[in-house]
């Protein structure tokens, strides 16, 4: 596996190996893990391995599709000038985890188009139609940017998947995250050194908040709080938000969302809803991994004071609110907006723009782990009420 990773003498030690000890093996395969290869990589390889192979074994190559290079990775195999059998990996439709591999229908294609192959492929097709389309609508893989930046930072995609899902950086700081990797890390994924690293990341600009918190524990002093979440029930219960809004005596905080009511603080996690939310005359209130203040009434927090961490860092607006105002000694916190997540993304936020895809797995542990957050700061003393339906268990 990894193939590109050998070097050369390694590579030729390897098949000097091969040649002693396994002659009968069925064939020796150049494998593209992490999807990384480009032609004149596989150049390279064919003629370490075609050279010094023992010349009765065949050569295979299993691709993965990171780069949209399988196809031509196996086209540089094909004109490859050599006299031995070649063994190509492909399937259907490229059906395959992450990216994917290089498509059957293609390959065949080719081979019958320059090769004077006659492979039959309409009944491919009718698979494609029949059963893999829908498997691919269910069960995505292909092409995407997180795929394309593991291969650009040569390091396994469970990383780029890791961080991509947790849909609180932007991509292109994904990409950072990615290339701090460590050398002795890429290859095979660890979980707890890519939340360190995460964290890591995050806490890279900490301050001290004391006097933010101070402030902030003064204007919360005998109040009540009303968090808005950005969930899908703003827009169906928009009028009795308002009127209960009008009719209690709160403070509103907006959780990364604004547009939806007149509030009085915006606590932010996110870059985009910063920079929105800074051209206003709102308070707002943000974690110092996304900037250190400086323009309006900007109130920053020391982003690694207020996360929860197990094997997993949470560090959503939601669970950074509830720390802040447990921290703030607010005892009575109303809810809005606080759903919970489905499967379906168009369910998910009351504004399109913030809809992020998630595994079925994501969705229930994210609603889970929320829901014992929820039942802590309770059992602690907090009074919580939900104003609008949710799916966290309470």
């Amino acid at each position: 596996m990894i193939t590109l990773r050998y070097s050369d003498a390694e590579l030729l030690e390897l098949i000097d190996l091969v040649n002693k000890e396994l002659p009968d093996a069925s064939g020796f395969y150049i494998v593209d893990s992490f999807g990384e290869m480009r032609p004149n990589d596989m150049n390279r390889m064919l003629n370490l391995v075609d050279h010094n192979l023992i010349p009765s074994m065949t050569l295979g190559f299993h691709s993965h599709n990171n780069l949209q290079l399988s196809y031509s990775n196996a086209m540089a195999l094909l004109q490859f000038p050599t006299n031995r059998d070649l063994q190509l990996d492909s399937s259907i439709m490229g059906m395959g985890k992450g990216a994917g591999n290089l498509c059957t229908e293609l390959l065949l294609e080719h081979l019958n188009e320059f090769y004077g192959k006659k492979y039959n492929i309409p009944p491919i097709l009718d698979v494609i139609d029949k059963v893999v389309n829908l498997l691919r609508a269910e069960n995505y893989w292909g092409y995407s940017v997180e795929y394309y930046l593991s291969s650009a930072n040569h390091c396994t995609p469970s990383y780029a998947k890791h961080f991509y899902e947790k849909h609180m950086l932007p991509i292109d700081q994904v990409g950072e995250l990615l290339s701090m990797i460590a050398e002795d890390k890429k290859i095979s994924f660890d979980k707890d050194y890519a939340e360190e690293l995460y964290r890591k990341y995050n806490d890279k600009k900490a301050i001290d908040d004391t006097q933010a918190v101070t402030d902030l524990k003064t204007a919360f002093q005998r109040k009540d709080i009303l968090l808005i979440a950005p969930g899908k029930s703003l827009l169906t219960y928009a009028d009795a938000i308002q009127k209960f809004i009008n009719s209690n005596e709160v403070i509103t905080i907006g959780l990364n969302n604004f547009a939806a009511f007149k509030v009085d603080y915006i606590l932010t996690t996110r870059r985009a809803s910063y920079d929105q939310a800074v051209k206003g005359t709102v308070s707002t209130i943000v974690t110092s991994n996304v900037s250190k203040g400086g323009r309006g009434s900007v109130i920053v927090l020391d982003y690694n004071k207020w996360i929860n961490v197990d094997e997993t860092t949470h560090d959503s607006s939601g669970i950074i609110a509830l720390n802040l105002l447990e921290k703030c000694n607010v005892h009575k916190v109303f809810m809005a907006g606080f759903d919970g997540y489905t499967l379906d993304i168009n369910e998910n936020y009351y504004d399109k723009n913030l809809r992020q895809p998630d595994t079925g797995a994501g969705t229930i542990e994210k609603n889970q782990y929320f829901s014992n957050v929820i039942k802590q700061k309770k059992r602690k003393g907090m009074e919580i009420e939900f104003i609008t339906p949710t799916r966290y268990e309470v």
